[in-house]
């Protein structure tokens, strides 16, 4: 779809969800936000208890009253989730436009779609608190972070276009549901290094941190793409979990980014990922969390010093990292508005010898009820620290400057249209883009339509 088209799209969509928010609408449901690398696009269903509702005129499309564009499907949408059956149709297109600084002025469009079943195999097949999960994910569109010359990204779903089978997950609940376990194609970053507060920025290293994100041959099993993986999950009543995760130590195939590859080979070894956290609850109002993680891959990687020397001096090392990270609620109920506002932190180490960030620094400030009761708004902060003998290798190797170091700036407000459109608009400042050594700090703006079909 080129320029012109999609943008008739979108304009068309935000102009049908003010006229219908203007004249019909009592509320607004806010979206659930992904988080990621991926963000991931997971998205939590499993709705107990489903009446069928009578048939209404707008059950095959709303542009108002439901949740979702394409409503009920004549009343088939409840006949499968009293079967055990979800479906979820997610689609989200961005544009950023590079408007000062960085590599070049330009503006680049991105689309990504999910389609997610998630079947309830109690209620499906009798199989006792177990679920079966399917995603599809497709991409395309360009990179803006071509035009900035950032390290760190601009969006959380610029990624090589292409679809693909992105999670086939089998989970079992044990112990009175207090222990999980779950098999299968799984994004590490749906459940490992997330916050929520986080996931509403638009900046990748906000959702899994890049010194975790740009390890690996070929990265760890993230958005987008993802291996095989078995973990072990125990969260107690008080909030205290403890969560291990073995996955294939190589996801898809480096060779070819196109579609789902699932190749295990003895040399490609295990990726290793713990962590450890406690969650807080009030009256069942979550208030934040604090967790401490640790990984490593169990195969060993050249060097940037090996690299370096054109296999002069060949040297290997493990990648492993550690990460902490935790959020909380600040305050709530500020003036007369219901709302609250929340910070997070992450820091993050990762081998320097292997990798190409060094240690990472991310914190941000988020406040719901802005203006609107389900909208939001976020102001974030990242630094990330290259790894010397990375630079090293680059300058060498691909005769190719790289800064020691970068730091972003995300703005974002998310502002809900209508149960099933929001749109988030953006502004980035990338100061010292890595990949723009000896260039003015890079301005990107840009925003996001999120449509749940």
């Amino acid at each position: 779809m080129n320029l012109f088209n999609r943008s008739t799209v979108f304009f068309i969509l935000i102009f049908s969800a003010f006229y219908c928010h203007n004249f019909t609408f009592a509320q607004v449901i806010s979206f659930e936000k992904s988080s990621s690398y991926a963000q991931t696009n997971t998205i939590k269903i499993f709705k107990e208890n489903v009446a069928l509702t009578p048939k209404k005129d707008h059950d095959y499309l709303s542009l108002g009253s439901s949740e979702k564009l394409s409503a009920d499907w004549w009343g088939f949408r409840d006949v499968l989730a009293s079967n055990g059956v979800e479906i979820e149709i997610v689609y989200k297109g961005e544009f950023f436009s590079s408007v000062s600084g960085g590599v070049e002025r330009g503006t680049k469009l991105l689309d990504n779609y999910d389609f997610i079943i998630n079947n309830n195999l109690e209620t499906l097949i009798g199989l006792e608190k177990s679920s079966f999960l399917i995603q599809f994910l497709g991409n395309t569109g360009g990179a803006p972070s071509e035009l900035s010359g950032t390290i760190l990204g601009v969006s959380n779903i610029e990624t090589y276009p292409t679809w693909k089978l992105y999670q086939l997950l089998f989970e079992s609940k044990l112990l009175d549901e207090q222990l999980s376990v779950m098999f299968g194609l799984y994004d590490l970053n749906s459940e490992f290094d997330t916050r929520q507060s986080s996931s509403l920025f638009l900046n990748p290293s906000h959702g899994i941190g890049p010194d975790f994100a740009f390890s690996g041959t070929n990265g760890p099993s993230i958005f987008s793409t993802t291996s095989l993986a078995f973990r072990l999950k125990y969260q107690n009543e008080s909030g205290l979990y403890l969560q291990s995760a073995a996955f294939d130590g190589v996801p898809g195939n480096p060779e070819n980014p196109n579609g789902t590859h699932v190749i295990l080979k003895k040399e490609d070894g295990f990726l290793l990922a713990n962590e450890i956290g406690v969650e807080f609850q009030n009256d069942g109002n979550y208030q934040g969390k604090a967790a401490l993680g640790v990984w490593t891959y169990t195969q060993g990687m050249e060097t940037h010093n090996s690299l370096m020397s054109g296999g002069a001096n060949t040297s290997t090392a493990n990648s492993y990292g550690v990460y902490f990270t935790g959020e909380t609620k600040l305050l709530e109920n500020i003036g007369m508005s219901e709302n609250t506002l929340f910070s997070f932190v992450r820091v993050g180490y990762a081998n320097p010898d292997v990798n190409p960030i060094n240690y990472y620094f991310g914190c941000g400030l988020t406040m719901n009820g802005v203006f609107m009761q389900e909208n939001e708004l976020g102001l974030a902060f990242s630094y990330a620290k290259i790894s010397q003998s990375f630079i090293e290798m680059t300058m060498k190797n691909e005769n190719t400057s790289v800064a020691q170091s970068e730091i972003n700036i995300e703005l974002t407000y998310s502002l809900n249209l209508t149960p099933w459109l929001g749109i988030q608009p953006n502004l980035q400042y990338i100061i010292n883009p890595a990949y723009a050594v000896g260039q003015n700090n890079s301005l990107m703006l840009g925003s996001r339509v999120t449509i749940n079909l």
